[in-house]
């Protein structure tokens, strides 16, 4: 299975913009490798 991620920098005032190597990493966890 390939995975994808959209991110949208602005959502959450900015929060995923912030947390992203923490959301990525829990991402790459659950997923493996993903573009």
């Amino acid at each position: 299975m390939k995975v994808g991620v959209v991110l949208n920098p602005i959502a959450g005032g900015g929060w995923l913009k912030r947390h992203w190597p923490e959301v990525s990493a829990s991402l790459r966890k659950h997923f493996g490798d993903f573009e």
